[in-house]
């Protein structure tokens, strides 16, 4: 008789990545959660925890850690966000230099 085989543990979920004073983590679905932001985030105000960005230049969201590098590389990311199901475009802009990494 074959051994049992043991269900496919999940794969653990990515860790939160913060710069910026904001604090994103990958989502259960499609999209990049706002899991917590600093009150001094140049962010502050415009993000809120519990946004999920959904697109990022019009495309799937990358991985947290590549869309600050892409912030980062390119100054500025356009993104929709959703906020208690309303949409929210938002322009990421490279802060000047804080200190905050």
């Amino acid at each position: 008789m074959p051994a049992p085989v043991s269900p496919k543990p999940s794969a653990p979920a990515a860790a939160p990545v913060a710069m910026f004073g904001l604090t994103l983590q990958q989502g259960d679905g499609p999209g990049l959660d706002v899991s917590a932001i600093a009150a001094n985030s140049p962010y502050a105000g415009k993000m809120q925890r519990g946004d999920v960005i959904i697109r990022v230049n019009g495309a799937q969201p990358p991985a947290p850690g590549q869309l600050f590098a892409l912030i980062r590389r390119e100054g500025t990311a356009e993104v929709l966000l959703n906020r208690n199901g309303r949409s929210i475009f938002l322009t990421m802009n490279l802060p000047q230099q804080q200190g905050d990494e």
